[in-house]
């Protein structure tokens, strides 16, 4: 089957600024021109004078034709469906009575009245069965062209042929525009665009005020082409880069925006699908392939957009019955396709062929919320350093099915943002603010030096005892433990089971610092060490979360964080600390041993919930901390966090931008991916607020509920992010938008290494599709949805940096780098130079923050806290009055 995209729209308007003259406009159509025919789709035609056009321009990737070409055509010259005139369904046939009505007003007609004169070089295909049908009767100037559907190149010969194709490969056409009145240039579009919407908006361009009463207002198959190399070197010599200028410097992110890496994964099921007899939904941002008919679970939706259809139909004229008239035949007209002699009218009294409308729009419902006597429990997961990467929703290696089974039953928030290392992301996370207020930013709290979170600092889970909740923190606190007063049962929680420091041995509850051991597993706020020496510290996490769950009673709220140990290491040996049955022992072969056993607890616990019945009142939450340390020479983990830039300890996405999913029978829409900003401040207000709390009453700065976001799919608030001012390694980015200014560790900072690309890409690894389906978290939530393949491939970053070298060879500690983090999530094209303004804005936002900062001053480790005046265990040490 022929894929069909009648349209390349390439808009030229040459005018300078300050001139009354009208713009020329030049419109440019590729007569069936496929998706991926052209260099900037990344397909493997060499398109290099296109290609140049629509870098310089704007590329608009959600540009929509109709499957065929007459119906195209009268789209763009009437600025109306083409329903409304008859000339829907199959295209203009040579011979037959089916050209556009001589009454519709076309595009050069009105652009006549403004003074232009217009010209038609090529395919006309509009009907030509009269005179009057003519181009040049119709308000063109000049025509030199053909007046059916196709000619032969060398022959200039027709021979009639159909086709026709509803889904996106025959609607989403190939699209660019180029001018030098458009203010912001080069970039990528996702706005939707309707072929129609050119006479409007070209009439504005030529009119500044356009008044078109006539117009109502209608606004897999192919080569892959991957293969093949693009071409530089041609795209910096075209006709376009010698008369505009050269091509911009961040043309291959624009490429990579403007090309579609989600292949269906099914090629034979999508296909299989009746969306004849039955209506078919695609979500077609996240699934621009229509690989997953989301119709059996999104009725209400169907119904809705059925309705709009139907809304539609009495405006439908009729397409006329299409047979050749022999008094067309070439052969009475010199052997060419000519006129016919007499005019023929229109046969209105035809039956309309059967209309195949197939309307692919992503609408949010409204929905009435809940209402609830209970509150709702609170099950926070941290997972400590574990990679962007390594979990299997995120395209990685990993087998996650426990946690992947939990996203796609959610959703997944693919731009949550921690702080680069542990202490100040659970300092963020707790208290609602960035760390930098509260001086807890730089660095990790050390065993033994005096760092903690000031005690005046209101937490969590003091906060959720106001509404009624009972707390438990389960795993790691490292915020510090200097007096009694800085132990989590002293700052609101009502029980903790786990380890004071930032990591401790899977099997033998010790903590090795500074040439110093202790012993460091506790309940409450005595030692625990002689009932869990010997027992794998995942599993004892997860046995204290289920006793948690089981013993809670009455209708009091449930807040428990269970802040896992894996898949941090430990300063011993690999091998030493991997749970049993490790099969594969590569580094990152111990690491998935590891990170099964964190999938493991995560099931575990959600099977705990249900079998309470108390998990249809439950919010669950799942994040990292951090990204992963995959090369450090501390605590290397062998994690990934590719293809991001950087790891733990960097400022950069791959130390940043985090795992995270959320999941709840309190959400309203499930199974989607989002990329809304979210920062880890963001939990406390937000979970508070679905707790039926006052977020105005919490005593922070930062946090945003996103709450409404969550549970009724309503856009976020949250725009800008202050990733971190981090006076320890003279470090600080911020993210507005699209934006990212970053300036990182100087070339003598001892964690410069963190800023550089590292990790397993993990690509070779196929999905394991069982393991998912036969999950605790699927068998307990009723399955996986049908389109999880599409949620993971929307959850992935395919876009790679093609010059490492060259991005981390920019200089972006002595001058900011500016990175479009929504484009190019790598972070591999610096555009500060090109966007000054933008550079000092952002700047002008971070000198504001810094204002609050408290500086993290460096304070040395304390003797008297040596486990060996502790009965060795790592403990308070000083008394109750002291402080930081």
């Amino acid at each position: 089957m022929k894929v069909v995209t009648c349209f390349i729209i390439l808009l030229t308007v040459h005018l300078d600024m300050g001139v009354s003259e009208r713009p020329n406009i030049v419109i440019i159509i590729a007569d069936d021109l496929g998706w991926n025919d052209v260099g900037f789709h990344s397909g493997d035609v060499d398109t290099p004078n296109i290609d140049a056009l629509a870098y310089h321009g704007i590329i608009l990737n959600r540009h929509y034709g109709l499957p065929v070409c007459s119906p195209s055509r009268t789209a763009l010259m009437t600025g109306d469906y083409p329903l409304r005139h008859g000339m829907q369904g199959s295209p203009c046939s040579a011979g037959s009575h089916d050209g556009l009505p001589l009454d519709v007003k076309i595009m050069p007609q009105y652009f006549s009245k403004l003074g232009y004169k217009s010209h038609l070089v090529g395919k006309w295909h509009l009907g030509y069965e009269s005179p009057r049908h003519l181009p040049t009767r119709r308000g063109f100037d000049s025509f030199f062209g053909y007046l059916n559907g196709f000619l032969g190149y060398w022959d200039y010969t027709h021979h009639s042929k159909e086709k026709t194709s509803l889904h996106e490969g025959g609607v989403r056409t190939v699209a660019a525009v180029w001018s030098p009145l458009i203010e912001k240039q080069s970039r990528v579009s996702e706005q939707y665009f309707h072929i129609s919407d050119w006479l409007p908006t070209l009439f504005a361009a030529a009119d500044r005020n356009p008044k078109l009463k006539e117009i109502n207002s209608d606004a897999y198959y192919g080569e892959s082409g991957r293969w093949m190399r693009y071409d530089p070197k041609k795209l910096n010599s075209t006709i376009m880069v010698h008369t505009v200028g050269p091509v911009p410097k961040n043309y291959r992110l624009l490429r990579q925006s403007a090309s579609l890496d989600r292949p269906c994964t099914d090629e034979a099921a999508a296909v299989a699908e009746d969306c004849h007899t039955g209506y078919c939904l695609f979500d077609i941002l996240n699934d621009p392939a229509e690989c997953y008919n989301l119709a059996p679970n999104n009725s209400q939706i169907v119904a809705d957009l059925k309705a709009i259809i139907d809304s539609y139909r009495p405006r439908l004229v009729p397409t006329p019955s299409k047979f050749f008239d022999s008094r067309a035949s070439p052969k009475r007209y010199q052997v060419r396709y000519n006129i016919r002699k007499s005019l023929s009218p229109r046969h209105s009294s035809s039956q309309p062929n059967r209309m195949y409308l197939c309307f692919e729009l992503i609408l949010l419902l409204q929905f009435v919320a809940r209402l609830r006597s209970e509150r709702p429990n609170i099950v926070i997961i941290i997972a400590d350093d574990l990679g962007w990467n390594d979990v299997g929703f995120h395209g990685g290696d990993m087998d996650t099915p426990n946690i992947d089974a939990l996203a796609y039953n959610g959703v997944i928030l693919t731009r949550h943002y921690s702080q680069p290392v542990c202490s100040p992301s659970r300092t963020a996370l707790l208290t609602g603010d960035y760390p930098f207020r509260n001086g807890m930013q730089g660095r990790a709290c050390v065993a033994g030096i005096p760092d903690g979170l000031r005690t005046g600092v209101k937490l969590m889970p003091e906060y959720f005892s106001t509404l009624g909740y009972t707390s438990h923190l389960i795993g790691k606190w490292h915020i510090g433990f200097q007096t009694p007063n800085h132990l989590p049962t002293r700052r609101g929680f009502n029980t903790f089971f786990g380890y004071l420091n930032g990591f401790l041995g899977y099997w033998d509850g010790t903590h090795y610092d500074g040439g110093n051991a202790g012993r460091d597993i506790r309940r409450n706020e005595e030692g625990a060490w002689r009932t869990t020496y010997g027992k794998y510290l995942t599993k004892l996490l997860t046995e204290e979360a289920i006793n948690i769950i089981d013993d809670h009673e009455g209708t009091e709220g449930l807040l428990m964080i269970v802040a896992e140990a894996a898949a941090h290491a430990t300063n011993l040996n690999v091998e030493r600390e991997a749970p049993s049955d490790v099969k594969n022992t590569t580094k990152r072969g111990y690491l998935r041993a590891t990170v099964r056993e964190l999938d493991w607890s995560v099931g575990q616990i959600v099977s705990a919930l249900e079998k309470k019945q108390i998990l249809n009142n439950t919010i669950i939450i799942f994040i990292a901390d951090n990204g992963a340390p995959s090369v450090s020479p501390t605590f290397c983990n062998s994690g990934s966090n590719w293809p991001l830039r950087g790891e733990k300890l960097s400022i950069h996405e791959g130390g940043v931008r985090t795992i995270a999913a959320a999941w709840s029978p309190l959400f309203e829409e499930t199974s989607r991916v989002s990329d809304q900003l979210f920062h880890i401040t963001d939990w406390l207000p937000t979970l508070y607020a679905a707790a039926g709390g006052d977020p105005k009453e919490l005593e922070i700065h930062d946090g945003i509920n996103q709450w409404p976001f969550l549970a009724q799919s309503k856009p976020g608030t949250r725009d800008t992010i202050v990733v971190d001012i981090d006076d320890v390694s003279d470090c600080e980015a911020i993210i507005k938008g699209n934006w990212k200014l970053v300036k990182n560790h100087a070339i003598s900072n001892e964690k410069k290494f963190s800023d550089n690309y590292y990790g397993e890409d993990g690509r070779w690894m196929s999905y394991n599709d069982t393991n998912l389906k036969n999950s605790i978290v699927a068998k307990v939530l009723g399955g996986v949805p049908k389109n999880y393949r599409q949620l993971r491939d929307t959850s992935t970053i395919f876009s790679v940096c093609p010059d490492e070298g060259v991005s981390v060879g920019e200089d972006c500690h002595n001058n900011y780098c500016l990175y479009d983090v929504y484009q190019d999530p790598t972070e591999c094209y610096n555009m500060a130079q090109n966007h000054t303004d933008i550079v000092e804005n952002l700047k002008a936002i971070l000198d504001d923050y810094r204002k609050y900062l408290v500086p993290n001053t460096a304070k040395k480790y304390d003797p008297n806290s040596d486990p060996k005046y502790w009965n060795d265990y790592w403990s308070p040490w000083l008394n109750e009055t002291s402080d930081n």
